[in-house]
């Protein structure tokens, strides 16, 4: 956006996108160009990596949660490359957590090399030493934005190219005291206390309502954004298109924080039919799939699927046998059926991109994702539909990624996976880009509003409560002075984004909410 502002204050009317990349897209394009010996892992393959490491002593130290250990083990991996932590067992052996993250990581570590493959926090100091022998070529010049704080990888990347010649331009989103005290002498930042979260949330549409111009931008952000986003999201449409009660046209803001694929109704119901794991289905489950559209079948539902329900309700069933007629001889219903039965039966073990292809070829036999007409009050919800089913795509590109990590696995088994990806995969739908942004305090980094307005500003958001990593022992969190490890570092960082949020805009405003729960 501030390149295009520049390149139409200078009278242009058509111009070279330029290249604007986040610094992880940038070292993968430059390793991936390089035709490298080893290859690059996504989160997804190192986690599953990190699963098969830690359940192996699962049993032993009667861990309840894999999945989340195994993230947790694979942030402390991160961290220690990151911020350059000791690795030597000395420094790990106060905490039994400690003694044995060190053993995964030697295990981690043995298994990369097994694979020839690299883990993401590992990239940078690939990247760096392929340029050091010749192997990537050296950019002359490097842009640096939205940096709240270098770490110690970084640093010593940047130190690197600034050796070798390259004009490194970094620029924190930072303002210096000085900067920062003329500003505060130049303008005032309006405080207000709402009741509560609602109020605040009213208060926020009100006054964005009474502010917008076409062209002006407005922002909102909030620290917490996962509490208010519903509240936001209807104040905010309720002010600003009335009538979208009425209908299902788009919203004239961008929210941030998308909610995750698995709530989408299209995408939950084929969850729902795929999971189904014997030939006993409760009789709601059932109930919702031959009432779905999204199996082809129209709603609301047709008078043979109402007398069905009728039937099965009056009778008192609360589990329907699909290996067992009792459906009244509907052969819509007696193919979806017999097609689940198949799918239901199958105890193949296959490679995680195998089951991907017989899973979208069973859903294709069962209509999904259904059909709609392309009427203009669709268009929409197709939009929607359409963006979903990409996403879809996407998470069974990721199941496909696992073969060389899972090899074969049983139905069961690489849908708990697929599951796994579609629930930590964002769905955030596409929209035109407008002036009224709604985002959290980390994506605001190095962005300007003529308007801004900051909300949920109370003691438990700003700073934050640390959330330090249980693998990395405490001596070596403060030291290193790592992200969330303790209150000191939730306080600078909070200064810090208030500092940057500050010069973010001309007007400024900020709130908090007097009663949060059964907080004062």
């Amino acid at each position: 956006l501030e390149q295009d502002e520049k390149q139409k204050q200078a009278g242009e009317k058509a111009w070279e996108t330029p290249q604007i990349l986040s610094i992880t897209a940038w070292l993968r394009n430059l390793w991936l160009d390089s035709w490298p010996t080893q290859y690059l892992l996504s989160p997804l393959q190192c986690e599953k990596i990190w699963e098969q490491i830690i359940v192996q002593d699962a049993k032993r130290l009667d861990l309840l949660h894999l999945q989340g250990v195994a993230s947790q083990a694979s942030q402390a991996f991160a961290l220690i490359h990151e911020y350059r932590l000791p690795q030597s067992p000395k420094f790990y052996e106060l905490t039994d957590e400690a003694k044995t993250f060190i053993s995964w990581t030697k295990r981690y570590e043995r298994r990369l090399s097994s694979l020839g493959a690299l883990d993401p926090c590992m990239l940078m100091d690939a990247v760096r030493n392929s340029m050091k022998k010749g192997e990537i070529a050296i950019p002359p010049s490097l842009r640096i934005m939205g940096f709240e704080e270098k770490s110690p990888q970084l640093k010593f990347f940047l130190d690197f190219l600034l050796e070798k010649g390259t004009h490194v331009d970094f620029l924190s989103t930072v303002p210096s005291p000085e900067t920062l005290e003329n500003k505060l002498n130049q303008q005032t930042a309006h405080v207000r206390e709402c009741e509560n979260r609602q109020g605040e949330a009213e208060a926020c549409a009100r006054w964005v309502s009474s502010i917008f111009k076409p062209g002006k931008r407005i922002g909102i952000v909030v620290p917490e954004l996962e509490k208010y986003r519903t509240l936001l999201k209807r104040e905010l449409m309720a002010e600003l298109v009335p009538e979208s009660i009425f209908s299902l046209d788009e919203q004239v803001f961008n929210i941030s924080l998308a909610p995750p694929l698995s709530q989408e109704p299209m995408i939950k119901m084929a969850l729902d039919l795929l999971t189904v794991k014997t030939t006993t289905v409760p009789v709601g489950t059932f109930l919702s799939f031959i009432q779905s559209p999204f199996f082809g079948y129209t709603f609301p539902p047709n008078q043979e699927i109402s007398d069905l329900e009728r039937k099965l309700r009056r009778k008192r069933i609360l589990t329907i046998p699909i290996d067992q007629p009792i459906y009244g001889g509907l052969p819509q219903v007696d193919q979806l059926v017999e097609r689940l039965k198949s799918w239901v039966l199958n105890n193949k073990k296959l490679l995680p991109g195998k089951w991907a292809e017989e899973l979208s070829e069973f859903l294709k036999t069962t209509g999904w994702p259904g059909k709609s007409g392309a009427s203009a009050d669709q268009q929409f919800i197709l939009s929607k539909r359409y963006q979903a089913f990409e996403t879809w795509k996407d998470c069974l590109n990721q199941l496909c990624s696992l073969n060389q990590i899972l090899g074969p696995v049983n139905r069961l088994e690489a849908l708990h996976h697929l599951t796994n990806i579609v629930r930590s995969t964002p769905f955030q739908i596409k929209t035109p880009e407008h002036s009224i942004q709604v985002i959290g305090l980390l994506e605001s980094s190095g962005m300007q509003f003529d308007h801004l307005w900051v909300m949920g500003c109370h003691s438990e958001a700003l700073p934050t409560h640390p959330e330090p990593n249980p693998f990395i022992p405490y001596e070596i969190r403060n030291k290193f002075s790592i992200p969330r490890s303790n209150p000191q570092r939730e306080l600078k960082f909070a200064e810090q984004s208030l500092s940057r949020l500050i010069m973010a805009a001309p007007d400024i405003h900020f709130s908090f909410p007097l009663h949060e729960g059964d907080m004062d």
